[in-house]
């Protein structure tokens, strides 16, 4: 097993062992930094990455950003460059510690890290030894995210040689460095020192304090964690997404592995970090959202699918339930919100042997959130043996058109008073729900496939697409009343 050695957080390693530079980079995994920094720093480990492996655009652009005092995190890794990349040869010592400075006042939290360091415990020759300047230091890198630097301060404050004991600093910077996701051992390994010291003083280990956003934080590493879980399982897909929805409480990750197929994960943290993982493996998930639909203060979770194969394809939306405490959630309603498929086997089936154009049948679907929706069971029509369900139903607006040719395509003029067509289309309707919606159709068998509902529905007016207006809905509510 290989590993990969890059500067981030680090471990200083004495010039006198090596003879070369002040500073050394081991490989762990960096907390992250506060923004610009933690952009800079992940450009610029991938810029070391290539130049190391021989990108020559990489390393003049390593080169000229050192030399204009831009590239903050080359500039804190030139010792590591020099010895493991072929950069920066003719750079002596004080030249890197000059560069590692300039990094440093300028705010880079991985340069101020090593410069404080120096500061304070006076290794170098080159840094002035000023242990409280140094501290300073190591508190902008901790306050911009260095988990580490906070560490080091808390085991310093705790040690009480290099800096002063004092231990009621030592707690919060120990609180930093555990907000900031240093790793689990080395917090444990800091707050021993701090209740060692205080046993030693008599005294009581000072109460750790409330660090603002540390829950959060926590939350987010815990959650980052999981989705690279996912991400490992499932693979990237296509349309790869990840995110949270506030009023749920729930993590959720999808994407699309090919037309048809995709995944769904949601997932609840636990207040230890474990996770409440539930997945589904269905149709291709391309977008999540949260909704009310009855506006019972409880939250549903709502995912978007897609599908087709040879000449059909359906869009449907998709709910959960998942009610606090319980330990997944529930599948809901399904509906359709747009298919179509290819039909011409309506011809036999309704006994219209003279088709002239093939059958096109699609379905649109619209949902009317609202007092109206209420629990009742639900039995999904696919598949077939689908068990029936506790869900939350809706008044639903269902059209259902059917076409010749095509949904663009105008209307046959050979249909024209074809009597046997007309009953044709007429038993289509009382058969399956499809209506004639070509353009340019006889109104006379338009009107004989619809039923009362349609009829009063396409009556409302000033809809946009996809848009349930107000009118609409109080025709609804009228027809189901």
């Amino acid at each position: 097993m290989s590993q990969t050695i890059f500067p981030g957080t680090a471990r200083l390693l004495s010039a006198t062992i090596f003879g070369l530079v002040a500073f050394d980079a081991t490989g762990v995994t960096a907390e992250p930094l506060a923004s610009p920094w933690q952009s800079m720093r992940t450009e610029g480990r991938a810029r070391m990455e290539r130049a190391c492996d021989g990108d020559e655009a990489a390393r003049r652009e390593i080169v000229e950003g050192v030399e204009a005092g831009t590239d903050f995190y080359s500039m804190t890794s030139i010792g590591y460059m020099r010895r493991h990349c072929g950069l920066f040869r003719k750079y002596d010592n004080a030249a890197i510690d000059a560069k590692l400075g300039a990094a440093a006042e300028a705010g880079y939290p991985g340069a101020q890290y090593y410069w404080g360091i120096n500061m304070i415990d006076g290794t170098s020759t080159r840094i002035p030894h000023d242990p409280e300047g140094g501290a300073v230091m190591l508190d902008r890198a901790a306050r911009s995210g260095h988990g580490t630097s906070a560490q080091k301060l808390a085991f310093w404050y705790a040690l009480g040689t290099l800096l002063p004991r004092d231990l009621v600093k030592a707690q919060e910077y120990l609180a930093i460095a555990e907000a900031e996701g240093v790793n689990a051992n080395t917090v444990a390994f800091t707050r021993g020192k701090i209740e060692m010291a205080a046993a030693q003083d008599g005294v009581p280990v000072p109460e750790a304090p409330e660090i603002p956003e540390a829950t959060a934080k926590r939350e987010a590493r815990a959650a980052e964690a999981v989705f690279a879980e996912l991400r490992e399982q499932f693979g990237e897909g296509f349309g790869a997404e990840t995110g949270y929805l506030e009023k749920a409480g729930v993590y959720y990750f999808h994407h699309c592995s090919a037309t048809s197929f995709g995944k769904l994960a949601v997932f609840r943290l636990q207040d230890d970090g474990e996770a409440q993982v539930w997945s589904d493996e269905k149709g291709c998930v391309n977008g999540v959202d949260e909704t009310d639909l009855n506006g019972d203060g409880e939250p549903e979770i709502r995912y978007y699918t897609q599908g087709g194969g040879s000449g059909t394809y359906a869009a449907s939306v998709n709910f959960l339930h998942w009610p606090e405490g319980e330990p997944e959630p529930k599948k809901g309603l399904k509906y359709t919100t747009y298919s179509y498929s290819w039909w011409d086997g309506l011809y036999s089936k309704y006994g219209y042997d003279a088709g002239v154009a093939s059958l096109l049948v699609t379905t649109t679907g619209e949902l009317v959130e609202g007092p109206s929706c209420k629990w009742g069971e639900y039995c999904p029509s696919w598949p077939q043996d689908a068990e029936c369900r506790a869900a939350i139903r809706c008044p639903m607006v269902v059209e259902k058109s059917l076409y010749v040719g095509g949904e663009d395509e105008p209307y046959p003029d050979e249909l024209r008073g074809d009597r046997a067509w007309e009953r044709f289309v007429q038993d289509v309707y009382e058969g399956t729900g499809y209506r004639l919606a070509n353009e340019g159709a006889p109104e006379g068998i338009v009107s004989a496939s619809l039923s009362p509902l349609e009829k009063v529905l396409d009556a409302a007016e000033g809809e946009m697409p996809g848009e349930v207006s107000e009118a609409r809905k109080d025709l609804i509510s009228d027809w189901l009343n």
